[in-house]
């Protein structure tokens, strides 16, 4: 490498035109970081530690592939890989910890806030390293006493159980050593010693007597990880003799039976251990680390990367199973995706034809080819040398980047062998070279950018070329720093040139030797490169798709790509909201979520990503968009130095607050906005047992269910305040939620339509502004079918805490059992989005009735439920969930009462006569004394005083508030309910929800009113008086204000309904002030 590194810096070296002394020619050349590196012996020397923690977290994920990949199907082995990912996890989780001390405490880098205690500042990081060190000897520990029942038995005459037996020994000498030895508190002492040196001035330079501090620190983290890296590789080495003890597996291995330990269960031991941890989950995990190619490796420590590692890997494109592992882009095995040979057999399998040939932009200077496939990683990786290696043909053309050309001219031909011949020798070719089909594309990260890509895109002709001969396949380096949807597009060429004047400075000065120097800068040459979201909006318009992230590279395949069927092997993409969705997923899962990537290249602590990026695509688009480009501009200006027409070019030549919603989000804020976004899109299948652990699907302490429905999966619904896989996360809110003794929601119903999920975007933004925002009730949204997209707009609209639940199964019966005349939905009605067809039926049943039989409500104490149109028209004062909580006597409250159409309620009285009959409730007496809630709904008949007809008064449910113990099964409102919905009114004549609590309500109440004159009414209905509109209705309920109808633009929704008015309480200016 050194030779090859010389080389390459001695290209770079030969443009120069002069040449300044030491250190003030650094300041003055290359990047920000660039000359942080340079200038900064901490920074290397973090560099340094962060290459040692990446080799140490490689072994330990070699380690865990060794065990895995045994081949045993038995309970043990799921057990013994169980125990080997927690060691692996407590290992790579010690290592981040490490990294971000070292890096917090002696200014070697950056502070990245999302990984650091609050209030803990330059001291961050502390409790972080002092908990994952505690809790890796805590099972360093447990693991060593699997091995009690050995302890006799010292030698072996088996090869392999003598290897094994060697292994115990070193964990159990080193386990205790771990645990008994506070080798942290020498490291702290060091870096508490370097800090103070460095004294308050965090811009002052590392001392002499500082940086000596810090390398003694360094030294010491060396030896205390050495022995925690042995302990780890020692039990994993020792492991499979565990296996011995099952039962079935004694004849295959003969371990047992010469140590006589057959039938053995040593990991129930290990299990109870553990109780600083969830016995449940444990077990769950035990069910799931299935079989060999099923378990995976410790993810990244950060809610944003759950326990659910099978999620994090998925199947292959078409495959139907797990990826392969393959040494990828880290240099380690792959934490995600597909290596490109094996997306090319997979091509290949769907018939595709291949040409067997590639584009490969590399830097001038860097011969192709020059670095072997399995050495290939970093800056130095390039899918095209393994290709080449599988030796079936494969050739292509080396495009040189031009640097300061503004056009593509020069490329190297790499002709492919035919069989029988060797290779021909490589030459000079003009760039583009003619039309002809090919397979793969890659752009180097040290030859430009996807602004290049674009480029090169056009000199092959455009959208003029056939989609048989484009690339189809395409790789290119990203900025894994800027999550999506971060749009940023650098500079390259200028980034080069600063490169390159810093390179000849580091020469001429000789600072560090010309190899380092090139290892070390690493980092810049990705900072340089574009975001994932500007890389997929570019090759979005050239007809590609984002296939996954391989850390520091993206992968796109061709869409439309037919193979020989005439099928299309990428269909086109769903809609912009999945799309910004799958942009993220892809990320989080290959960059952000790899037990590696808090390691590599110490990027993250040398060029700190903001935490408050990871919630800006959590937030409605138009507030996204701004915060997007401001954290974009603060990049190029805090963290790179661009030229000033790139920094104008990307919107920052005006500064705005951050939109958030509010100002100032914080880093928690902002990361509990994306949790929320995330945990509202994701609809995996069950993990085996956590229906079991969830505590089926009744009861108020359940913490969620799994409902199955006819051709459907199935999938699990955390009920509020839990989230999560195994809703074993509580999402509690703000302080004023979490001090409530009370459990409350606010309920929606709603489908697919645009219309309705814009109005309920709409709605849910005014129910914050006035409402949520101060009073923070969880807000559940049932559907009969949302699609990921849909669910991450009507997330990004509020920052209220959202839940998703499926409607039950019996929410719409088969076509067979309903009228022939409403099985089809239909169009009608612009002004009320509600057609009277199937859909709107099943609606008013649900709402009349099977609500309160959900769990998610069954659970709760109080509920307010909202139409998708309601609007909150003014600020609300006092919570009226809170008041009908205080009082014990209100269970209904409603905002007004209207008059319903006789077509809509034909047969509802005379069943209400049927059931009223059973219940012995004197309805004259109900209409006469006043105060009946049932007097409102009641009128004589005009030929006898003795007869009483329904008035069509009902109570209109857009806006409604429920104590639900009043409502639920088993209580006389509910029996009418049933009553109602055996006659099949609500299919047969639309009865609607309504007139149904309404009239359920009335006749429930009428033996909890006593007359007056005995005491106040135990229950009552009332008016909730709230400042509130519905279509046509708005009301203020303050003489100062005055409804003011806005206009369709003020919903901030194109599609919603140009007859609906967007109503908002306004100062009354004919009232004094």
């Amino acid at each position: 490498y050194v030779e090859v590194l010389t080389f390459l810096l001695g290209a770079w070296a030969m443009a120069a035109a002069s040449f300044l002394n030491g250190a003030a020619r650094v300041a003055a050349a290359g990047s920000a970081l660039g000359v942080s590196l340079v200038g900064s012996p901490c920074a290397q020397l973090l560099q340094q530690l962060g290459e040692d923690l990446v080799g140490m977290a490689v072994d330990a994920l070699g380690g865990f592939a060794s065990v895995v990949d045994l081949g045993e199907e038995g309970l043990d082995q799921r057990f013994l890989t169980l125990a080997a990912r927690q060691l692996v996890s407590g290992l790579i989780g010690v290592s981040e910890a490490v990294h971000l001390r070292f890096s917090c405490a002696g200014r070697c880098g950056a502070c990245p806030a999302h990984l650091v205690e609050p209030g803990s500042a330059r001291g961050g990081g502390q409790a972080m390293l002092r908990r994952q060190v505690n809790s890796l000897t805590d099972c360093l520990k447990r693991f060593a006493a699997l091995f009690e029942p050995l302890s006799d038995v010292e030698e072996s005459s088996s090869e392999l159980l003598a290897e094994r037996l060697r292994g115990v020994a070193k964990l159990k000498k080193l386990a205790p050593q771990v645990a008994e030895r506070d080798m942290l508190t020498s490291i702290e002492m060091h870096l508490g010693q370097a800090a103070q040196a460095l004294g308050q001035d965090a811009s002052a330079d590392v001392s002499e007597a500082a940086f000596g501090e810090l390398y003694r620190a360094s030294v010491l983290v060396r030896n205390v990880l050495e022995v925690l890296r042995s302990a780890v590789l020692a039990g994993l080495r020792a492991g499979p003799l565990l296996l011995a003890f099952e039962a079935h597996g004694v004849g295959r291995s003969g371990l047992g039976s010469e140590l006589g330990l057959a039938g053995q269960a040593p990991f129930v031991a290990y299990l109870r251990g553990a109780s600083r941890e969830p016995h449940w989950p444990l077990l769950v995990e035990l069910a799931h680390a299935a079989g060999p190619g099923r378990a995976r490796p410790a993810a990244r420590s950060h809610p944003l990367c759950d326990a659910d590692y099978e999620r994090l890997f998925p199947e292959s494109p078409g495959r139907g199973q797990a990826p392969s592992p393959f040494k990828d882009s880290s240099g380690a095995k792959s934490w995600h995706g597909a290596s490109a040979e094996a997306l090319m057999r997979w091509l290949e399998g769907l018939k595709v034809p291949l040409a067997h040939r590639y584009y490969s932009i590399l830097p001038h200077g860097m011969p192709a080819g020059f670095v072997a496939c399995e050495e290939a990683n970093g800056v130095f990786y390039d899918p095209t040398v393994c290709l080449e290696k599988l030796g079936r043909g494969w050739g292509g053309v080396v495009v040189l980047p031009p640097y300061k050309e503004s056009s593509l001219t020069q490329a190297i031909l790499r002709p492919r062998p035919r069989a029988g011949f060797a290779a021909a020798a490589e030459r000079s070719v003009p760039w583009p070279p003619e039309a002809e089909p090919v397979d793969l594309l890659f752009l180097h990260p040290m030859a430009g950018n996807c602004v290049l890509l674009n480029q090169l895109f056009e000199s092959l002709g455009g959208a003029e070329r056939s989609l048989q001969d484009m690339p189809k396949l395409v790789y290119v380096g990203i900025n894994p720093l800027l999550p999506p949807p971060l749009r940023a597009a650098p500079d390259f060429r200028h980034h080069w040139g600063r490169h390159q004047e810093l390179s000849r400075s580091v020469a001429e000065a000789k600072q560090e030797e010309v190899n380092n120097w090139v290892f070390r800068s690493m980092a810049t040459h990705f900072l340089a490169q574009c975001s994932l979201s500007q890389a997929a909006d570019m090759l979005r318009a050239r007809g590609y798709v984002l296939l996954h992230v391989e850390h520091f590279f993206a992968v796109f395949v061709l869409r439309g790509l037919t193979v020989d069927n005439g099928n299309a092997v990428v269909q086109q993409e769903a809609t912009e909201e999945a799309k910004d969705v799958d942009e993220f997923e892809a990320w989080r899962r290959g960059w952000f979520c790899s037990p590696l990537a808090p390691l590599l290249l110490s990027l993250e602590q040398l060029a700190s990503p903001d935490a408050q990026w990871l919630g800006i695509g959590a937030l409605p688009a138009d507030e996204a968009e701004e915060a997007s480009r401001r954290a974009v501009c603060d990049f190029f200006e805090q963290r790179m130095l661009v030229p000033e027409e790139k920094v104008l070019e990307h919107g920052c030549g005006e500064r705005h607050e951050l939109a958030f919603g509010q100002k100032d989000l914080s880093a928690r804020q902002a990361l509990q906005r994306r949790l929320r976004l995330q945990w509202s899109i994701e609809m995996p299948p069950p993990l085996p047992g956590v229906a079991l652990q969830l505590g089926g699907s009744e009861g108020s302490r359940s913490r969620g269910h799994c409902p199955s429905y006819p051709g459907k999966d199935v999938e699990c619904e955390c009920f509020a305040p839990w989230r999560g896989p195994r809703c074993d996360l509580e999402d509690g809110g703000s302080d004023l939620a979490l001090a409530r003794n009370y459990s409350s929601a606010i309920h929606y119903v709603v489908n697919e339509d645009p219309v309705h999920i814009a109005e309920l975007r709409h709605s849910l933004r005014t129910l914050w502004k006035h409402y949520n925002s101060r009073f923070d009730h969880p807000i559940q949204v049932y559907h009969d079918g949302l699609s990921s997209g849909t669910r991450a707009s009507i997330v990004r609209a509020t920052p209220s805490r959202v839940w998703f639940h499926r409607l039950p199964s019996d929410f719409l019966p088969p076509p067979s059992q309903l009228p022939a005349d409403i099985v089809v939905e239909d169009d009608a009605g612009n002004v009320s989005h509600h057609s009277f067809s199937a859909g709107y039926r099943a609606q008013c049943r649900f709402r009349s009735g099977p609500v309160f039989q959900h769990p998610a409500v069954a659970r709760l104490d109080y509920l307010m439920s909202l139409d998708t149109d309601s609007i909150f028209t003014k600020e609300i004062d006092q919570d009226p969930i809170e008041e009908m909580h205080r009082n014990s006597s209100l269970i209904l409250g409603y905002v007004h009462l209207t008059m319903t159409s006789g077509a809509s309620s034909r047969g509802l009285w005379g069943a209400t006569l049927t059931f009223l009959a059973y219940e012995e409730i004197d309805l004259v007496a109900a209409r006469r004394d006043k105060w009946h809630f049932f007097s409102k709904f009641l009128n004589p008949h005009t030929e006898s005083d003795e007869a009483m007809l329904w008035n069509n008064r009902v109570v209109m449910t857009d806006l409604e508030l429920l104590r639900v113990s009043f409502f639920r099964p088993g209580t006389t409102y509910f029996r009418y309910f049933s009553f109602l919905d055996e006659l099949g009114g609500f299919w047969l004549h639309r009865w609607g929800d309504h007139a149904v609590r309404g009239l359920g309500t009335a006749l429930a109440l009428y033996a909890h009113e006593p007359s007056p004159e005995a005491g106040p009414a135990p229950l009552v209905a009332y008016d909730l008086q709230i400042p509130y509109a519905h279509q046509g209705s708005c009301f203020c309920h303050d003489a100062a204000y005055a409804c003011m109808s806005l206009g369709q633009e003020a919903a901030r929704e194109p599609l919603w309904p140009s007859k609906k008015k967007v109503w908002q309480c306004q100062p009354n200016k004919s009232v004094r002030r």
